[in-house]
């Protein structure tokens, strides 16, 4: 097993802060005593290994506790963003069949209406207890850590299941290619429920960094933003691409040392003169960060970088054979980052994740379907160059038309549906084009 929150580094557990958010903040110390009183709380509820647990708390600093309390105990935690509508929150609970849902005062009663039959715990009479510390936390390695939902072709979205060597391999990749540090802040700005906010989480532990959740009432005003990043001097954040190109343009003076953006297609544009501005690439079945490379380095436009450790990428064309080097093919992954396959989704795991024919190490014998056609320019990185199928990005969110189609087609005035994308400036839009059976 691991200890102290997936080899953290710091050098004084009682000094170094784990966790702020706004003027609360907790040190590693704190937050493994924290997350320790609650794990226990888990197993009184009879959490076992592998379980579900789900939390459904504020944006704050509880998302610390709430995922280290889980992985202390090796269930798998599966977040519940709280500013998702009801009815995506109680499908979620139902379809990991959460066991615990851990929330705080601000949403018990909300959690308490969604859970039906399932065990609550607040976790906000813990905190105020007298915190003591602690020096560490057992993690496991080889198990599934989290559910995190993505977009579905049927219109009920899929439950990834994310592995923690996943969670360690892009924590290790991260810290020793950027530099991350005890010294340093990482910046949540993503949403919980993302990739990107879970994986932010994991780089700030593995590294002995700060994590300083940004408030939610501030992520769409980048003036505020940045002053917060300035008070609280967050050296490291990733913004999805339409937002992080917004910052560019208003802000020029930063406390950030790398602004990390993905989601969408960065394009053509010039980097920030005061950080490194670096573009990633990843789906969710692949941890969301599997390539990644700094901005000024860009032989194209369409660049999303090399691989990141312990990963291969194959270019097939339709008969799944290799296409030449610089032909377009689609993006076939291998390799530690790989998910385990969608919950309860047989048909699609097996469309999606198949055998590798091209490697007989057991590390690499899974490869995942990205959808994504990719070609590879002569410095050796991946270029995007579209979709196969009908999945677009708006706003960074990964979305399946057909997904969208199928909810608007349960409108009983509906006998029709298209939907399609439009840009509006440098956004995609959805657009539904819709056929009514009656006025």
């Amino acid at each position: 097993s691991v200890s102290a929150f997936l080899l953290n580094r710091s050098s004084d557990l009682e000094i170094n802060r784990l966790v702020s958010c706004n003027d609360v903040s907790y040190t590693y110390a704190e937050g493994a005593y924290i997350s320790d009183a609650i794990g226990k709380k888990l197993l009184e509820l009879g959490i076992k290994p592998q379980n579900c647990v789900g939390f459904l708390v504020p944006r704050s600093e509880l998302y610390m506790f709430c995922i280290l309390s889980c992985m202390s105990v090796g269930a798998v935690y599966v977040p519940l963003d709280d500013t998702l509508p009801d009815e995506r929150i109680a499908f979620m609970m139902k379809d990991t069949d959460s066991r615990v849902i851990i929330a705080s005062d601000n949403t018990y009663e909300r959690a308490k209406e969604l859970a039906d039959d399932i065990a609550i715990l607040n976790i906000s009479d813990l905190l105020k207890e007298d915190i003591k510390s602690l020096s560490s936390l057992p993690v496991g390695y080889e198990d599934i850590a989290s559910i995190l939902y993505t977009s579905g072709t049927t219109g009920v979205p899929k439950g990834v299941k994310i592995t923690r060597r996943a969670i360690l391999n892009v924590a290790t990749y991260y810290g020793e290619t950027f530099g991350l540090d005890s010294s340093d802040v990482y910046g949540l700005y993503a949403s919980i429920g993302f990739d990107a906010g879970m994986m932010s989480i994991f780089k700030a532990i593995y590294s002995g960094a700060c994590l300083s959740v940004v408030p939610e009432e501030i992520r769409y005003n980048m003036y505020k933003l940045n002053d917060y990043f300035i008070e609280q001097n967050v050296t490291h954040t990733i913004i999805t691409t339409p937002v992080g190109k917004l910052f560019m343009r208003e802000i020029d003076d930063s406390s950030l040392d790398y602004l990390f953006v993905g989601g969408e297609k960065l394009g053509e544009i010039e980097s920030p003169k005061n950080c490194q501005l670096v573009d990633e690439y990843g789906p969710s079945e692949a941890n969301n960060f599997i390539s990644s490379i700094n901005n000024s380095d860009k032989i194209h436009s369409s660049s999303v970088g090399k691989l990141n450790y312990n990963s291969k990428a194959y270019i097939l064309d339709d008969e799944k054979r290799r296409v030449p080097c610089g032909a377009v093919g689609e993006l076939y992954l291998a390799g530690y980052q790989i998910a385990e396959g969608y919950l309860n989704r047989k048909e699609e795991t097996n469309k999606s994740f198949v055998e590798n024919p091209f490697d007989e190490e057991e590390d690499y014998n899974t490869l995942y379907r990205t959808g994504d056609l990719v070609r590879i320019l002569p410095d050796g990185s991946l270029a995007i160059e579209g979709r196969r199928d009908g999945q677009v990005k708006i706003r960074g969110n990964r979305v399946e038309l057909s997904e969208v189609e199928n909810v608007i087609r349960q409108l009983d005035y509906v006998s029709d549906v298209t939907v399609q994308t439009i840009k509006s400036k440098s956004n995609n839009e959805l657009v539904a084009y819709v056929v009514l059976s009656h006025e």
